[in-house]
């Protein structure tokens, strides 16, 4: 709920969506009061998202644990309005600390239940058959060993550091 709340802060209406109970229950708990965020449990692949309803969407740190990306994305998709805008991270898979993790951790759970690994050329043909044009991206981010250094910290926007990359995208 981190991102709807700062999202809904700047003056949007905000609907945030999640299939567990008890991650819409977590968001619910961060309220600020005044502001225009609704919280759903939506159970499937976003089969539940209203459609053509949406000015934008958010998938943050999401599409690499679904088992069917393009599924979800082509929901995103239906769900927007003509020209609207998806953000969308997703896990990269040319990330030397990602695959530092992988082989220091090979158990961890969140590397575990990870479905997809992406380079950009991979994301972009996934977007363009989902029905979306790149707007920008990537953009490359999040290494903890130099996150937490300052002064090192603008090595995560790299390809070969950043764990994670960020894509904006708009509905064909």
């Amino acid at each position: 709920g981190r991102i709807a709340w700062l999202v809904a802060r700047e003056g949007y209406r905000v609907v945030g969506v999640d299939p567990s109970q008890g991650m819409i229950r977590e968001a619910g708990l961060q309220a600020s009061a005044g502001l225009d965020v609704e919280f759903r449990v939506i159970d499937g692949n976003g089969e539940g998202l209203d459609t053509e309803a949406y000015d934008g969407v958010i998938c943050s740190s999401v599409i690499e644990y679904v088992p069917n990306a393009e599924e979800l994305l082509r929901h995103f998709h239906r769900s927007l309005v003509s020209g609207g805008v998806l953000i969308i991270s997703y896990a990269n898979k040319h990330s030397l600390w990602r695959k530092y993790e992988h082989f220091r951790f090979p158990t961890a759970p969140h590397l575990r239940v990870q479905h997809h690994l992406w380079g950009f050329s991979e994301l972009r043909t996934v977007l363009c058959r989902s029905g979306f044009e790149i707007v920008s991206g990537p953009r490359f981010f999040a290494c903890p060993p130099l996150d937490e250094r300052c002064r090192l910290s603008f090595l995560s926007s790299s390809r070969l550091l950043g764990t994670l990359a960020l894509v904006v995208a708009r509905a064909r």
